[in-house]
């Protein structure tokens, strides 16, 4: 399951109407966001976890802890994982969180255009001339970007492996989605046992 928020200065939205219900390694995060925005996604990545569970006839609170990478998941519910992404622009915040029974990891980003050193940097040949070649260039980048993130998100390492080679050889299936001008892509681990 998906669940998406968009989130603007018109939002009817007070972080301090959800502070008793944040676990103490939330409240202290909150301590070290610097932008009203990220401390935001982080409630609202909070909340959003906990409405998914609800949906799930789950009744237990999570206790989140995080790998050596800083991937969260959910210590006390065994089998089910969850991955949060956000993104923003001057005015608005968009934030997706995915759930599911087996590993997963999502980006979201918005479609703009990037410096030709950023494209160069995260791709490897085949995929640059890709890009280049496309109708749209700034699509096709941000495509290929949240399809390596949520990958990286997926398997827990972040932004930690070789992102020019990170997709090549992989068993892993991507479901993207373009709202507005954003794209969302979910990556999942085929399970080829089933």
């Amino acid at each position: 399951m998906i669940y998406y928020f968009k989130y603007n200065k018109n939002t009817p939205f007070n972080i301090n109407d959800y502070l008793n219900i944040l676990p103490n390694n939330i409240l202290e995060d909150l301590k070290l966001k610097k932008t009203e925005f990220g401390k935001i996604s982080k409630v609202i990545g909070y909340v959003l976890l906990l409405q998914a569970l609800k949906d799930l006839n789950i009744k237990t609170l999570p206790i989140l802890e995080y790998n050596q990478y800083g991937k969260p998941f959910l210590k006390n519910i065994p089998n089910l994982y969850f991955n949060i992404s956000h993104t923003n622009d001057e005015d608005n915040l968009y934030l997706v969180l995915v759930i599911d029974n087996e590993e997963v990891g999502i980006d979201i980003e918005l479609i703009k255009t990037r410096k030709d050193s950023l494209i160069r940097y995260c791709t490897n040949d085949l995929e640059y001339q890709s890009i280049i070649n496309s109708h749209n260039k700034d699509k096709e980048f941000t495509r290929l970007w949240t399809k390596k993130e949520s990958y990286l998100k997926c398997i827990g390492t972040g932004i930690t492996k070789d992102l020019k080679n990170c997709l090549s050889n992989i068993n892993y299936t991507f479901e993207e989605e373009i709202k507005d001008n954003l794209i969302i892509t979910v990556c999942k681990k085929i399970d080829i046992e089933k």
